[in-house]
């Protein structure tokens, strides 16, 4: 399924009055993070490089052409998110990879995954398999803290996120996340993955804890110029 054919039926869908019986597994709402305000949540607990893992969210923009605003850090000048161009880049710290497709729709939601398989990144958007990067790895205490909605506290994200997960030691398919239901990419259940020992589940259904994590872990991530207000009802299921 086509990145932009996805976007076409989700809008579709929900103009239908899509609900529990289109989206089987629901998302009751996501986190917004704003550049202005230098947004982000984080965990500061050093571990030693890790070179397969799977981060998997669902991506709604909020500000287009932004000059290179991440909603991922993995490790020290490491992580993803939009470049200027509007393109999606995955950055290994000395180098970006930057495909041909272009996200310019901030009215839509995408499933985003960051697949690292011994240390080679695999990006993909909506199930559509986009480009790769190499040297890449999950790293905490190197310099920085593991981040999400931000990047070295300079390059944030203006958006929403969604349902953000982190697989520690399992490179897995976005097919483990979602699923196409009758030519719409939708999410499902994902409490039966294992997370692994750095892994986490980030639900942001406590406006007073919007770090928590679910996975089981415990491996809760501290919120940084984050209120109640910055929890909404908008979704990839809403």
């Amino acid at each position: 399924m086509g990145v932009f054919q996805n976007h076409l039926m989700g809008a579709a869908a929900a103009a239908a009055g899509a609900s529990t019986s289109f989206y089987d597994y629901q998302i009751e709402q996501s986190c917004r993070f704003e550049n202005a305000s230098n947004s982000s949540l984080e965990r500061a607990t050093a571990f030693s490089a890790i070179t397969t893992f799977t981060f998997s969210t669902w991506v709604k923009r909020g500000g287009i052409g932004e000059d290179y605003k991440f909603f991922f850090q993995c490790k020290s000048n490491q992580g993803m998110g939009f470049a200027d161009t509007n393109a999606i880049t995955i950055l290994n710290g000395s180098s970006h990879a930057l495909g041909s497709a272009l996200f310019r729709d901030a009215s839509a939601w995408m499933h985003v995954v960051l697949k690292v398989t011994s240390g080679t990144g695999q990006l993909y958007v909506n199930n559509d398999t986009l480009h790769t990067n190499t040297s890449m790895s999950l790293q905490g205490g190197d310099g920085t803290a593991i981040q999400v909605g931000n990047y070295g506290d300079t390059n944030g994200f203006s958006g929403y996120l969604a349902e953000t997960i982190l697989i520690d030691g399992s490179a897995l398919n976005p097919t483990s996340f979602a699923e196409n239901h009758n030519g719409v990419w939708r999410p499902i259940d994902p409490s039966g993955l294992t997370f692994g020992t750095q892994g986490f589940w980030l639900k942001y259904e406590n406006s007073g804890d919007l770090g928590n994590d679910s996975s089981g872990n415990n491996n809760d991530y501290t919120a940084a110029n984050l209120a109640a207000d910055h929890q909404v009802l908008d979704s990839p299921t809403s």
